[in-house]
């Protein structure tokens, strides 16, 4: 709701405020239970195995969100987007890596043997390392860059 009240002129009642996200949760719950129950069918696996999958797709990305902005002082807003983003799609490609492998026509059995259990730590493991690298990057750069002279002084 913080982001309307920067879109309006004049601020939202607290009653207005609780309406919205009250509407606010219901709309985005059944916009993810809706594309859910659409692609659920796709998954492979048995029904833990599905839930497993789906649900902890973004847990990871969210973990980094939460750790960065509370435990890392050094952080920085891109830098920590891009490690929420690289930990998604680490995370993505592993929840989904056989029917990957499948729409590529790969045989060989060993690159399928990767489980879904291994999304945790690589998903952590990439979204932190990138997290923390660009942060660290990024300050370095700040700090190192050239300062424009000031003319008569």
């Amino acid at each position: 709701t913080d982001y309307f009240e920067r879109l309006r002129k004049e601020p939202l009642s607290e009653k207005a405020k609780v309406l919205l996200a009250k509407v606010l949760a219901v709309t985005i719950g059944l916009i993810v239970i809706g594309l859910g129950a659409s692609v659920v069918g796709e998954v492979p696996g048995h029904h833990v195995d599905k839930a497993q999958r789906i649900a902890n797709l973004l847990v990871r990305p969210l973990f980094i969100l939460v750790f960065m902005a509370t435990c890392g002082p050094f952080a920085t807003k891109w830098a920590t987007i891009a490690g929420a983003i690289a930990g998604s799609a680490v995370a993505i490609t592993i929840a989904f890596w056989e029917p990957l492998l499948d729409s590529v026509n790969i045989e060989p059995e060993v690159l399928k043997a990767i489980s879904w259990q291994w999304m945790l730590p690589c998903a952590l493991t990439a979204g932190l390392g990138v997290a923390c690298a660009g942060s660290l990057l990024e300050r370095r750069l700040q700090h190192s860059a050239v300062r424009p002279l000031i003319v008569g002084g």
